[in-house]
This record gives structure tokens, C-alpha cells and sequence, in this order.
């Protein structure tokens, strides 16, 4: 029975030794579409050699600690304590944080590991020389090659092109890529700019106002280089940020980086391919875990920028397709009736044909002529049947999609002419602040002085002007954590977490002021009136709401221009209807 248990082990671990490990060290985390991408491509390729279990995974989520070096001296310290016992063969990074981390830390940690890497964007050349065993592809840059795409495609219709980027490292890298070309810059009719210090409601106000040039159309472009955060520290997302931006630009946005872009919003470009990237890095990897030397392969591998672009945006812009780079891969083209029913049509030509078959079968059985000409009118009603369910079908789903998105779109939580939260978003926000076990928090109520008059004075869009003046300066004023929403008509409400009474007045006292002394021309002055509540003086956000509304009439009844906290006093008035 013993010899029979060592027997088991034997097998047990003889399994056990199989294939080589492979650790995966990725700068940023799965949600940046590039490295979920790249990711996939790597392990899609990994798995015919590289078992499950022999296949370590690291997210580093350098975007939001890139310049942080005790961030990386902790990482270094659990990646010493993780990997203390287990040593991989080999070890694929991606992204310069992942590289550069590697090139301080692998010969402490991984003393002799090969390392093959890809997306890279700075130039380590100098460093890597010092290195044994590393090699990989660069990720490179193609702002030279966009902005010449920017030109031919604009010429006519532009005067400026706006780089933009960010005060992180790798967005330093590319500001100083951007002011070299600036250098050498000569076109007669088309300013290059480079801009890397704005908060995102700044960008997003200027792509929305963006000036037209006389005789160029929208007169400005705008080339995204890199935008990890803004200068108030906001984490950048992609996802959820572009398609603000793109929705409300009124000029063409380019990028260069394929993935993470596509399909929200922007032109297009000259852009790279992250599977790509992937697919070769591992290839490289499987070729040195087989025997190939490392030095066999070019250190720094040049990646490829091809033209790509949305459709979709190619329309809203009016750019012809013939006027595009040569081979140019068009996303989001119309779907053709054959790709929409191409199922369906090879099913019924692959039936047409059987049924021709058959046909000619049964012409020579003149006996069976009778029945198989019934056979075959059945089978075309059958087939008429499928057809026109299919197209009934068909039809049903795109009215469904239709008024889903319609849905979808009035539910958005941005007020059109404002661009600051709306009335459905303020009440989200109350709804979430008031929790029994929530933090105390404060609401101003707001509202502009003889706006009517504003309106019949100068009309309607010099008061649109205003309303878009007061948001703006307001929502430039408060601190990140508070919110302003446009609550109707001339009203807003600001809504300030953890905020004490005091507080809030004092915040609301300085708002007033700088309104009241700011000209908005043609208007001479403009004032506002505010009412004051907190969480704490009222049982229900219905109450809150309404101590801030009498309060805010409290204040319009004392003369306006004022900003008055609710009291008990505040309930002997009683609010007219209107």
C-alpha cells in the first residue's frame, strides 16, 4: 500500500514541474481600455504554452501614483515578499511605469529574469544599455504624422491646432515632444498649440464655446496626446469623459491611441493597436522560453500607426473618405442589407439550390411530378413565412433600440445650456447626502435678481448668457466636493457636503459678492438672493428644500442681495404661488 501512495506523489508532482511561470506587469489598471486590450492579446497567445495556474498577474495603477516614489518603494517591498518563494522564467511589463520600476528593482527581486515589454513611450535606451536580458517594443508617439493628417484634412477650415496633454511625466514627455515640433513649425495659415494646465469643466466650457474663425469654419482642432489628470488633481477617465467632450465640441478631436478612443466621439487618427502590441510581445516571450537568445531581437522593436477612423464622425465633420491616407480603416460604417441578413440569405440560396435539385430529380419521375410541385410550393410559402417574420422581427428590435436611447438621452444628468449638473442630478446627490448616519451638509438656494427684467431688456439670449455667466463663475468657485445644479428657469441650487450653517452663509456671502461685483455687459449689474438650510434643521430633503425656498423669500423681502439662513421666523412667511 505505501509503494502505491509514492507512486501517486511521484505523479502527482512530475505534473507539478511542467510548464515554465510567467509573470504579467501592467503600469495601469483593466479598466484603461489599452491595457485590457493588450492583456488579452498576451494571454490569448500565452495559453497554448503557459498553463493557468503558471501565469501571475500584476496591476500596478501607475495613472493615479505615477509620480508618487513611495508608492513604488511599497510595491517594491510586497512584490519581494510575494515573489520571495516563487520565481517566474519570464517576465512580460507594459507601460513605462512598469519598465522603469523593473529597471530599478529586477536585479533585486528577479536577479537575471528576462524581460520583454511593450507601450513604451520614453526613451530608455541609456538605461537599458547598463541590462542584461531586456527587450521589447516601443509604444512611440505620432503627434508629427497626426498633425500633418490635421492640416490636409482641415486646411480650409482651421486656423489653430490645440495639443493637448497633461503635467504628468509621460505627459511632460509629450509636451516636450510637442514643443520641438512647435520649432519647426512654418505653416502660413494654422497656429500649433500646446495645452496642459486646465481642470476639465475648463476644457470642457472651451470645446463647447470654441470661437469660429471668419472664413475657416470651426476654426480650431484638437489632438489628445495623453490626459492621466486635470491641474485640480481629477482622475481623467476615458470612458466616461471623452464622450462629454466629443459630444459637446464643436470642432474634430484626434488621439492616437486606438482602444481606448475609438467609438467615443473622436475622428480618428494615426493610431496604434494594442492587440497588435500584444500578440508580438508574447510571441517574443514564447520564442526566448523556447531557446531563442534574447539577443537575437532588436532591443527596442518600432511600433506601427495606422489611419483610423469613425465613421460616424467623418459625417458630423463632412470628411470625404477619398481624402483619407491611403488603406485608412473606417469603424462604425452602416450596416449593408447583405452583412444585416447574411445569415438568412445564405440560408435561403443554399435551400433555393437544394430545391433545384430536386426539381430536376423529380422531372425525370413523371409519376411523382404532381407531388413534388406541391412539395415546392409549400416550401416557398415556408420560406416567404421565415422571411417576413425575420423582417417583423428585425423591425421590432430597432424600435425598441429607438426608444431606449431616447430613454437613455432624457435621462442624462446635465442641464444642455449650462452644462452644470441638472434638477434630477441635484436630487441623486440629496438622496445619497441624507442618510440618518450621513455627515451634516448645507444647501443654498439661489436665484437671480430681476432676471425678468434682463430678459425683456436685452432678450432672451443675453439672459441665456447670464444664466451661463452665474453657473460658470459659481461652479469655478466652489470646492471640488460641492455640486452646483441649474434647479429651474433662473434658480440654482449649490449643494455642500459636510458644511456647517456658518460655513455655507460664508460661502454664500463670498459667491454674492463676486457676482454682485463682476459687469456682464450689456448688463450693468446682476445680483442674487439666496436662502440657507442644513440637513440638520429639517427631518426629510422635501422639508430642506422648502426652509431653503422660504428662506430665499425671506431675503427677496428684505430687499434682495442678500443671503438669509433659515429660521423658525422664516415659516411665518407665507411664499406666493408664482
Amino acid at each position: 500500500m505505501y509503494w502505491l501512495y509514492g507512486l501517486l506523489i511521484l505523479l502527482f508532482a512530475s505534473t507539478s514541474i511542467a510548464g515554465p511561470k510567467v509573470l504579467l506587469f501592467n503600469s495601469y489598471n483593466p479598466q484603461y481600455q489599452w491595457t485590457k486590450a493588450n492583456n488579452q492579446s498576451i494571454l490569448q497567445v500565452l495559453s497554448s504554452e503557459v498553463a493557468d495556474e503558471d501565469l501571475h498577474v500584476e496591476f500596478m495603477d501607475s495613472r493615479r501614483f505615477s509620480d508618487d516614489l513611495v508608492y513604488r518603494q511599497v510595491l517594491a517591498r510586497l512584490y519581494q515578499h510575494k515573489y520571495s518563494q516563487l520565481k517566474p522564467n519570464i517576465i512580460i511589463s507594459t507601460g513605462d511605469f512598469a519598465l522603469e520600476f523593473l529597471i530599478q528593482y529586477r536585479d533585486d527581486i528577479f536577479p537575471g529574469t528576462p524581460v520583454v515589454y511593450n507601450g513604451i513611450h520614453f526613451d530608455l535606451t541609456q538605461k537599458l544599455a547598463r541590462l542584461n536580458n531586456f527587450v521589447g517594443i516601443q509604444e512611440g508617439e505620432a503627434i508629427a504624422e497626426n498633425l500633418q493628417l490635421i492640416t490636409e484634412l482641415h486646411k480650409d477650415e482651421i486656423d489653430e491646432i490645440i495639443v493637448l496633454s497633461d503635467k504628468s511625466s509621460l505627459g511632460n514627455f509629450f509636451s516636450e515632444k510637442v514643443t520641438e515640433l512647435k520649432k519647426g513649425w512654418h505653416h502660413p495659415s494654422i497656429e500649433l498649440t500646446l495645452q496642459d494646465d486646465f481642470s476639465f469643466e475648463e476644457l470642457l466650457y472651451q470645446v463647447n464655446n470654441s470661437s469660429k474663425s471668419k472664413n475657416r469654419g470651426n476654426g480650431k482642432a484638437y489632438l489628445i496626446s495623453v490626459l492621466s489628470k486635470d491641474n485640480k488633481g481629477r482622475y481623467f477617465s476615458y470612458h466616461d469623459d471623452i464622450p462629454l467632450l466629443t459630444r459637446y465640441s464643436k470642432s474634430p478631436i484626434y488621439g492616437m491611441w486606438g482602444t481606448p478612443l475609438m467609438g467615443l466621439g473622436i475622428v480618428g487618427g494615426y493610431m496604434n493597436n494594442p492587440q497588435l502590441h500584444g500578440r508580438n510581445t508574447a510571441q517574443i516571450a514564447l520564442d526566448i522560453l523556447s531557446g531563442t537568445e534574447i539577443s537575437s531581437f532588436s532591443q527596442n522593436i518600432e511600433p506601427q500607426f495606422l489611419p483610423s477612423f469613425d465613421n460616424r464622425q467623418l459625417k458630423r465633420f463632412n470628411l470625404e473618405i477619398n481624402d483619407l491616407p491611403g488603406e485608412s480603416e473606417i469603424n462604425f460604417k452602416p450596416e449593408t442589407l447583405f452583412s444585416r441578413f447574411a445569415s438568412a440569405i445564405i440560408i435561403i440560396t443554399s435551400i433555393i439550390i437544394a430545391l433545384t435539385i430536386i426539381i430536376i430529380l423529380l422531372s425525370a419521375q413523371v409519376r411523382r411530378r404532381k407531388d413534388a410541385e406541391h412539395q415546392l410550393a409549400q416550401l416557398n410559402n415556408d420560406l416567404e413565412d421565415i422571411i417576413t417574420q425575420r423582417t417583423l422581427a428585425l423591425e421590432r428590435s430597432n424600435r425598441t433600440l429607438l426608444k431606449l436611447n431616447s430613454r437613455m438621452e432624457n435621462l442624462a444628468n446635465t442641464d444642455d445650456l449650462t452644462l452644470i449638473a441638472n434638477r434630477r442630478h441635484g436630487h441623486r446627490i440629496l438622496d445619497r447626502l441624507n442618510y440618518p448616519e450621513g455627515e451634516e451638509y448645507s444647501i443654498a438656494l439661489i436665484d437671480i435678481d430681476h432676471f425678468k427684467n434682463v430678459n425683456d431688456l436685452h432678450g432672451h439670449d443675453i439672459g441665456d448668457q447670464v444664466l451661463q455667466f452665474i453657473s460658470h463663475t459659481i461652479n469655478q468657485f466652489i470646492r471640488p466636493s460641492d455640486t452646483i445644479c441649474r434647479w429651474g428657469g433662473e434658480e440654482f441650487l449649490l449643494i455642500m457636503p459636510m458644511t456647517q450653517l456658518e460655513d455655507a452663509l460664508n460661502m454664500s456671502e463670498r459667491i454674492r459678492n463676486l457676482i454682485a461685483t463682476t459687469p456682464i455687459n450689456p448688463v450693468e449689474s446682476i445680483t442674487i438672493s439666496t436662502g440657507i438650510s442644513a440637513k440638520s434643521q429639517s427631518t426629510s430633503i422635501n422639508e430642506l428644500l422648502r426652509q431653503a425656498d422660504l428662506a430665499l423669500y425671506q431675503a427677496k423681502t428684505q430687499g434682495r442681495n442678500r443671503c438669509i439662513i433659515w429660521s423658525s421666523d422664516s415659516d411665518q412667511l407665507k411664499r406666493p404661488l408664482d
